[in-house]
Order: structure tokens, then C-alpha cells, then sequence
């Protein structure tokens, strides 16, 4: 539903249905993508929780401290995205994750309501 807090999780298996262990991808379990297909939405999510540029700018001009979003991932099979879809309608999600050296990319559809 719009606007409801959720964890978007991915279980990275591989063709068999087997676990695979995930590797540090730019410093994270994975990344993950979500765009409407209206266009009028799109956003860079990371499995630790996203915090805009603007705003880390924003904390650090303010205090002086510097906000960190990155942390060093963990061996795991399964990766999660806090997020909150916006709007009801129609979203593509990609996720990346890293598993074995390469980078492996897929999507899902998903269908939002009110």
C-alpha cells in the first residue's frame, strides 16, 4: 500500500533454488532501484537505508557531523530495502548484489494500492 513502511527482501539463490553467500557491492549488501512507470518517480535505494546527498549535506553543515550510509556487508542470502512507495500504481524494482566476484542485476514488477 502507499505511504505503508515495508522491507522490499531479496533471497539470491542460484539456478538450483540453493543460497548463494553475497560479497560487499560499493560497500553494501545490495542497491536496489524503484521507478514508477508514470516516470514521475525513481529512486536509488540501499539495503541499509538511503539518506539523500541534500541531506547529509545538510546534517553536516548544520553539526559538523558527517553522516555515513555505507557499511561493509555481511555473508548473507538474503538482502533488504526499507523504503515506502509514495503513490499507488505500477513500479519496476531492480536489485544488484555481488556473489562470487560478479555483479548479478534482476527486476520485479509490483503493483501498489491505495
Amino acid at each position: 500500500r502507499a505511504g505503508q513502511e515495508l522491507d522490499i527482501g531479496v533471497d539470491v539463490t542460484d539456478e538450483h533454488g540453493n543460497p548463494v553467500s553475497l560479497e560487499p557491492y560499493m560497500g553494501m549488501p545490495g542497491h536496489a532501484v524503484v521507478q514508477k512507470d508514470s516516470g514521475d518517480v525513481y529512486v536509488h535505494l540501499h539495503s541499509n537505508g538511503t539518506i539523500s546527498m541534500k541531506a547529509q549535506e545538510s546534517v553536516a553543515a548544520r553539526t559538523g557531523i558527517r553522516v555515513a550510509t555505507h557499511s561493509v556487508a555481511t555473508r548473507a542470502q538474503r538482502v533488504t530495502f526499507p523504503y515506502a512507495f509514495p503513490v499507488a500504481g505500477r513500479y519496476r524494482v531492480w536489485v544488484q548484489v555481488k556473489s562470487a566476484g560478479k555483479v548479478l542485476t534482476d527486476a520485479v514488477d509490483v503493483v501498489v494500492s491505495d
